[in-house]
């Protein structure tokens, strides 16, 4: 049950983007990068999106984003993302600190056959609100992602940051 919301909500953060009015478009874009495996990752604009939603007890807010995928036998897509649940952040004091966090990260090489890679941890990831205006959040993320994928090693997330816009629902 747990994975299957983790798996919901991450979905939601990676394709909620496109809920973005076309004035947001016009806006700042998005970004997220962090070191991952050791490696910079970094997200393309058009391709690092999150959501936030809030009810009448508690949230959810969910970050995440891709590389630019370079369509040819051999080429790595990579994608990682992150959700916490969280209070209420209209009326939050900043900077503010969510521990347990869910997160995953993929790894998806292109060929015959293709080979994917996934990473993930039910509450192994952190997050640092610093500003939430109500439409953008930005923040940093850092965590351990220790649900490898067989014979890999634990994957460590550092140095994330993130300033994205947001696909606001709630109730």
């Amino acid at each position: 049950m747990r994975r299957s919301l983790i798996a919901v909500t991450l979905t939601a953060a990676l394709f909620g983007g496109s809920l973005v009015d076309e004035a947001g478009a016009r806006r700042k874009p998005s970004s997220l990068s962090a070191r991952i495996k050791g490696r910079k990752f970094k997200a393309a604009s058009i391709a690092a999106v999150g959501a936030y939603a809030f009810g009448p007890t508690l949230g959810i807010l969910s970050v995440g984003g891709a590389t630019k995928p370079h369509l040819r036998i051999g080429s790595l897509i990579r994608a990682t993302a992150a959700a916490c649940i969280t209070p209420d952040l209209a009326t939050a004091a900043f900077p503010l600190t969510l521990s347990s966090c869910s997160g995953n990260y993929y790894e998806y090489k292109l060929g015959h056959p293709e080979a994917t890679k996934v990473w993930q941890t039910s509450t192994g990831m952190q997050m640092t609100i610093t500003a939430f205006d109500g439409t953008r959040v930005q923040g940093t993320m850092s965590g351990t992602l220790d649900t490898p994928p067989t014979g890999e090693a634990a994957v460590a997330v550092e140095s994330g940051k993130f300033s994205i816009r947001l696909s606001v629902g709630g109730g």
